[in-house]
């Protein structure tokens, strides 16, 4: 299990079908202990047939911003290798760090235009701060495996084309507490469906940066 699944809760897992096809969409949701929906949940679905991933093409790029003092998105997931940019649409500077393992750096204090862009070369969690603002955290989730997507505001989230075969699908957010196995699926179905629900209560308190850079030391 990878460092950053330790963080995951307990949940069931189901999984609905219909008939045979060579890919399929897996469509998920997912509640809370109160049956209500879950917004930016990282859904990961990775073969279990051990098939080396593909590296995504030369030159893939994402952005975080900060702006209002916030780190936009707040969580981001993207594949190994991508070059993330990180502009500042403030009118105050920032100075944005991870101590994370997954990846290390500190770009100087900054206003406007952003410094060339960090490449995210090893799979795991990668916490955010500002060590200006402390109360700034953000996350970007890395994976290697091309398959996967994140929760909209009703708790719905689809990862598409994923061919024929068994998959661990993990399920992420950072104000998950608790330690759950590994899930594993077969896709073998035109559209397949996972159905998460959180049986303890999501952590109520986002960490500030400096809390952060305890747990990731």
């Amino acid at each position: 299990m990878l460092p950053w699944l330790q963080a995951l809760p307990k949940l069931a897992l189901f999984l609905a079908t219909t008939r045979v096809c060579i890919a399929a969409d897996l469509q998920a949701h997912i509640d809370d202990d109160l049956g209500h929906p879950v917004a930016d949940v990282v859904f990961i679905a990775k073969s279990l047939t051990g098939e080396a991933p593909r590296m995504p093409a030369a030159g893939t790029t994402a952005i975080v911003d900060q702006l209002n003092k916030e780190f936009v998105p707040e969580i981001l997931v993207v594949r190994t290798g991508t070059a993330i940019l990180f502009p500042n649409s403030d009118a105050v500077a920032h100075q944005v760090y991870s101590f994370s393992e997954a990846k290390r750096f500190t770009l100087p204090l900054y206003r406007g235009r952003p410094y060339p862009p960090q490449i995210f070369g090893q799979a795991g969690i990668v916490t955010l701060g500002c060590n200006i603002h402390d109360h700034m955290v953000g996350y970007i989730v890395v994976t290697d495996s091309p398959y996967f997507a994140q929760s909209d505001a009703k708790g719905n989230a689809r990862i598409k084309n994923l061919p024929a075969g068994g998959y661990q699908v993990n399920v992420w957010h950072p104000r998950f507490g608790e330690t759950v196995p590994e899930q594993r699926i077969a896709v073998t179905e035109a559209d397949a469906t996972v159905k998460v629900h959180l049986t303890k209560p999501m952590q109520a308190k986002r960490l500030t940066s400096q809390d952060r850079r305890i747990r990731d030391y």
